[in-house]
């Protein structure tokens, strides 16, 4: 009986801690934000130039998400169909080309086939003065992004200049979609060859039925290239891992302080390809979802890992709507393979003070 209430008593106490522990938090986070309101409607209403209210609030909110590490961040309204396309989606509503940005003019480099860049006649070279009217020499890629980007069979307006001749082009926009596999095919007949170059939406699909195309010509082994591929969503890797590792087989673990972000990932169905030799080239930036590929392949030899030190990124992001159409990008997690390694390489939790 003395024994029940020792546990009894020890259980309580430690109920206790946590519940005041938790309200202290609390009372913290209240603190704060009332402080930096406060700071923020005094700087807004008595500083002595004139203050852009969304600047000041963006700046704060990354100086301080920039102090935990590179890949929490917020992300306002304006900037919403970018990171979409970045991070989850690879349709957008565009022309079509690819643009690059020499000593502060805007170049055509590329023009995709079949999109309305082409069938406008847009040719690498161009230079592009000016779009729906507005200069953009001086403006920033996001500001050139939104420009040229917008809702199917919206129009947008080109001017452009071509050896020295102005010339005016109307492009309506049609639905762009950028591929997750670049190419597949067979290499002389014998080894199978499938190039990844991000892991967004339908990225495991597209890399099985590549696989399921070059499974009937009975390759004697198979290269997947993740070489220069940054990642992306990690559920489309557990997904390609299990082409090649049959079911209920440990692909990845994702840990974090939080106890609902830790989560194991297994490989679901049987694979497609369990057998055939395979090897995996990444370099150094190869990252993330690469990673957990590549590492899972390893640890599990289903494969050889061919090429040099990938990027280090084991750190696992969620987002999370904010008001105003606006979102947050946290890390909640670091991943593990499955022999326990964590790929991280930077510990931001402890940073130097050069940073």
């Amino acid at each position: 009986m003395k024994k029940v209430k020792i546990v009894l008593l020890s259980t309580i106490l430690a109920v206790t801690t946590l519940t005041l522990a938790f309200k202290e938090d609390l009372f913290q986070v209240s603190k704060n934000l009332d402080v930096f309101a406060s700071l923020y409607k005094e700087i807004n209403i008595n500083y002595v130039e004139e203050t852009n209210p969304a600047d000041l609030m963006k700046n704060g909110i990354d100086a301080m998400l920039g102090s935990l590490d590179p890949y929490t961040e917020y992300v306002p309204e304006s900037e919403i169909e970018d990171y979409k396309l970045k991070y989850i989606s690879t349709q957008y509503g565009g022309i079509g080309a690819g643009t690059l940005t020499i000593a502060g003019k805007l170049f055509v480099n590329e023009v995709s086939e079949g999109n309305p860049s082409q069938k406008n006649d847009i040719r690498p070279g161009d230079q592009i003065v000016k779009i729906n009217g507005i200069e953009i020499e001086g403006k920033e890629r996001s500001q050139i992004s939104q420009l040229l980007r917008g809702p199917k069979g919206t129009p947008v307006n080109l001017m452009l200049l071509r050896d020295g001749t102005v010339l005016n082009n109307t492009i309506v926009r049609e639905e762009i979609k950028q591929p997750n596999v670049s190419y597949s095919g067979m290499l002389d007949d014998q080894i199978g060859y499938i190039r990844l170059d991000k892991f967004l939406e339908n990225s495991g699909q597209e890399v099985k039925e590549a696989l399921e195309q070059i499974n009937k010509q009975k390759p004697k082994g198979l290269i997947l290239d993740l070489r220069n591929n940054g990642g992306g969503i990690l559920q489309e890797a557990v997904k390609i891992v299990n082409l090649f590792v049959d079911k209920n087989i440990l692909v990845v673990t994702q840990k974090g302080r939080n106890p609902e972000k830790s989560i194991t990932y297994k490989t679901t169905v049987n694979a497609i390809a369990p057998t055939v030799p395979m090897v995996v080239l990444i370099n150094g930036a190869s990252a993330s979802a690469s990673e957990i590929v590549a590492g899972a392949i390893q640890d599990l030899d289903r494969g050889i890992v061919v090429g040099q030190r990938s990027f280090g990124k084991g750190l696992v992001q969620q987002t999370f709507n904010l008001p105003y159409n606006s979102l947050v990008k946290v890390t909640v997690a670091k991943y593990y393979t499955p022999s326990g390694r964590c790929i991280q390489a930077l510990d931001y939790a402890h940073k130097k003070q050069d940073g």
